[in-house]
């Protein structure tokens, strides 16, 4: 400890000034109730830091330049921006409660402190021990310039835009030009890779200071650029700007178009959509190929090897054409059912063609939608004639997704004798269904799930984790975000249980889940079977650690869900992301099954 301490003392009186310095900052600003100088006092507030830390008896700074110009365009620009206008619409309501306000003072000087980490770090490293630099320095110097451009460039772009439409020359509602047509924020994006930079740039010269700090000093550097990401593009910058454009172009149509065409926030150089903008604004009426139309014998042929089971890569290839060209092909010849019309332009839709059940077309329940809102039509229940709104069919684009990315093969699961669940509404499909369940990367508590069919993609449940929850309590969500139930830790006792109640006032109790044994490997579960006759059913998971993969059964052995883990998985590699494959049975709770699946996550998470 004694060995550390010598890195401590010399961060210790930058963190000090930090926060001293926002205080000094907020006991003018708050009585006044101004947020003018926010922006500005926050860039003082780095240099401020930075210079402490450089100006340190042994210390000298690797890159103090380059951080003062992190900082003062920034500021520099904001500053402008709001001397102009007056006010920083962020701060209309908090500024209003002195608390709050201060309290927005003091969550500037944990950014600052946070996000500057990297360089507080390496400045209390004595030059002496600090490596000459490598190609990693090279690389997080490259990402940094790169950032740097970016957001210089775009702010430079928006205040001309802006300067512009003041004077009279255009009168256009949003910028959409320059690099703000690679990205909707790219002032924002670049930002955060200078950031992700100079984290990059300073992880060897904190990994070789064994003598300073110690090796996890480097994982506390990268939560500069983590904090800035999750700050940007989840609270303070794009969800903000992202609902006040909503709000202020909400019936202009470019505003719809121009977020269709252009990525929120990582940068796309080039439209996206360009070939679905040229088809809505030309609608086309021929099938071209390098600017000839296809022959009705090459559509012909691609009907014919279709219809032999031939792959669309391998159809493409036969007849010397793109893979888009036989997708359109194939689905204007379902649509229409000749060779001689020309299918519509545009994006493909979910679903498109008329299938066995398929609603009737003057149906209110069809829900056909436009190829912007890009809802799924509904299918119909077999047995109750009721619309099962989280089940969709698949059009021919979808199919061509499936075969290259749906897993090779689904169990075909048996139905139970009757249904089972407690939502009755998911136990009415009548075929296995195959579920993808994966950590968000964006959990940082790692309890946030998506679930997604795993044919089409499709979102089925959204499980959303409840913050400083001590049971540990998550909420499983609908397709539409309606809350089906919630779930966590049942008490405290020897073996680990988990209990689902509803999400009304009543919360009633649905289901109780039990791990049994010391290894965690086997779950026992009832619940009321609501699906059905009301009365307790009981399962028993028993997983099978060495493979990754578990079974649910009911007590007459009937397996009415397969669980596997997907080992080969970039994302938990990387990030530790978990992922399961998720094999519902006809007429089983596919909502149970899930919460069960997470369950089994924790479990073997803690093991």
């Amino acid at each position: 400890m004694s060995t550390y301490t010598v890195g401590l003392k010399a961060l210790l009186p930058t963190l000090g000034v930090i926060y001293g310095f926002q205080a000094a900052c907020a006991a003018i600003a708050v009585p006044l109730k101004t947020e003018k100088y926010y922006d500005l006092c926050g860039s003082l507030g780095f240099i401020s830091a930075a210079g402490l830390s450089l100006y340190m008896p042994w210390i000298r700074a690797r890159y103090f330049d380059g951080f003062k110009n992190i900082s003062l365009p920034t500021s520099f620009f904001l500053f402008q921006r709001i001397k102009k206008s007056g006010s920083d619409n962020r701060f209309d309501e908090i500024k209003q409660s002195p608390p709050k306000f201060f309290g927005a003072w003091m969550m500037q000087a944990t950014w600052i402190a946070i996000t500057a980490l990297p360089v507080y770090l390496v400045n209390s490293i004595p030059k002496a021990s600090q490596p000459p630099l490598g190609p990693r320095d090279y690389l997080g110097l490259a990402i940094w310039i790169a950032g740097m451009g970016l957001e210089v460039t775009a702010d430079r772009q928006k205040s001309q835009w802006r300067q512009d439409r003041g004077s009279g020359k255009h009168n256009e509602p949003f910028i959409g030009s320059g690099v703000w047509s690679w990205s909707r924020h790219p002032n924002y994006f670049g930002e955060v890779s200078l950031w992700t930079g100079q984290f990059v740039l300073s992880t060897a010269a904190i990994a070789g200071a064994g003598t300073f700090y110690p090796s996890w000093a480097v994982g506390l550097a990268a939560l500069s650029p983590l904090l800035e990401y999750g700050l940007i593009r989840f609270i303070s910058g794009v969800p903000m700007l992202e609902q006040s454009g909503d709000k202020k172009h909400k019936d202009n149509p470019q505003w719809k178009k121009y977020k269709s065409e252009v990525p929120c926030f990582v940068p796309f150089i080039g439209s996206k959509n360009q070939t679905i903008i040229t088809s809505i604004q030309k609608p086309s009426t021929t099938i071209m190929v390098r600017g000839k139309e296809l022959s009705v014998a090459d559509r012909s042929t691609i009907v014919t090897l279709h219809e032999q089971g031939m792959s669309y890569a391998r159809i493409a290839s036969s007849v010397g054409v793109a893979k888009t060209t036989v997708f359109k092909t194939l689905r204007n010849f379902k649509e229409r059912g000749n060779l001689e019309t020309a299918p519509r332009s545009g994006r493909p839709r979910t679903c498109t063609e008329r299938q066995r059940r398929r609603l009737p077309l003057d149906d209110p329940r069809s829900h056909r939608q436009s190829s912007e809102n890009r809802k799924p039509i509904l299918l119909l229940d077999e047995a109750s004639d009721n619309v099962i709104p989280w089940l969709t069919k698949l059009s021919m684009f979808e199919k061509a997704k499936a075969e290259a990315g749906a897993p090779a093969h689904i169990p075909q699961l048996p139905p139970p004798p009757y249904p089972m669940g407690v939502i009755p509404e998911y136990t009415r499909h009548t075929t296995p269904i195959a579920l993808r369940v994966r950590e968000r990367k964006s959990s940082f508590t790692g309890d946030d799930f998506a679930v997604k069919d795993a044919v089409t993609g499709n979102t089925i449940f959204d499980i959303r984790a409840k913050v400083l929850s001590l049971h540990q309590k998550k909420t499983v969500r609908d397709h539409s975000g309606r809350p089906l139930f919630e779930f966590g830790v049942s008490g405290i006792s020897l073996m680990k249980a988990y209990v689902g109640k509803s999400c009304d006032s009543a919360s009633r109790e649905l289901f109780h889940i039990k791990t049994a044994g010391v290894l965690k490997s086997k779950f026992n579960i009832t619940f009321s079977n609501v699906a059905a006759n009301g009365r307790e059913e009981k399962w028993v998971l028993k997983g099978k650690w060495l493979s990754g993969s578990s079974q649910i059964t009911t007590e007459a052995g009937v397996v009415v869900a397969s669980i596997s883990r997907d080992y080969a998985n970039a994302g938990q590699i990387l990030f530790g992301q978990q992922t399961y494959m998720v094999t519902v049975a006809p007429g089983v709770d596919a909502s149970l099954i899930t919460a069960i699946c997470i369950c089994l996550d924790e479990s073997y998470s803690e093991t």
